[in-house]
């Protein structure tokens, strides 16, 4: 199985309605069908790309679908414990419907995530995105995050929203490009282990972490 091979394939995180896991080579045509089928409406520019990664979400539907596709590809064929990206396939009823991204560079010494995501047109209004951003951080924090980090462009009030509602708290802002290369105000959030445990959480569930620490730890940590 592909998860005796790369343990990162046997990671789950499940909450209510969500299953958050490495989509496999056979669903990826299927997670790049729910991008291309429009993940924000045409007259917005809501996501805001991680640093050094080109902007997918305006291209033409079969070219954001295979740039998905190639992405989930990238991310783990360039893994390193030094710098890693985990772009987590979000499922319900088994069914693709968006992507939570965890990312971190030195994370044995920070011991601080990013994230970012993206849900299909069709999920949005339904509080997914609050529900997989909550399991995310169970992951975080089980994997022995002190601090996860995100950032949204001031305008995107869904996200805003979401980042507030978990229990983040601002921390500053920063000058970052749109996709029109228009220079626009994104607003950095950040949540404490402390903070995330004094208050009480949904359920989630993390399994087969233990089995893919190493990818994220270091030997010497």
């Amino acid at each position: 199985m592909l998860a005796d091979a790369v343990p990162l394939y046997g990671i789950r995180i499940r909450s209510e309605r969500l299953e958050l896991r490495l989509a496999t080579p056979e669903e990826l045509p299927r997670l790049g069908a729910a991008a291309a089928a429009g993940i924000h409406a045409p007259d917005e520019r809501p996501y805001l790309a991680r640093p050094g990664q080109q902007s997918w979400v305006l291209l033409p539907p079969p070219e954001r679908a295979r740039a998905v596709v190639m992405q989930q590809f990238a991310a783990i064929g360039a893994w390193s414990s030094d710098a890693w990206v985990l772009p987590l396939g979000v499922f319900v009823d088994d069914d693709p419907v968006g992507v939570q991204v965890v990312y971190a560079k030195h994370f044995a010494v920070t011991r601080e995530v990013a994230s970012s995501s993206w849900l299909t047109l069709a999920r949005h209004g339904q509080g997914l995105g609050t529900e997989m951003r909550e399991a995310m951080l169970v992951f975080a924090f089980a994997l022995g995050a002190r601090t996860a980090l995100t950032r949204s462009f001031d305008t995107n009030r869904a996200a805003c929203r979401v980042s507030e509602k978990v229990g983040y708290h601002r921390d500053g802002t920063e000058i970052a490009a749109r996709e029109n290369r228009q220079a626009h105000t994104a607003q950095r959030f950040r949540i404490s282990v402390d903070q995330w445990r004094s208050r009480t959480r949904p359920p989630v569930v993390v399994t087969g972490l233990d089995d893919a620490l190493s990818y994220f730890l270091d030997a010497a940590h």
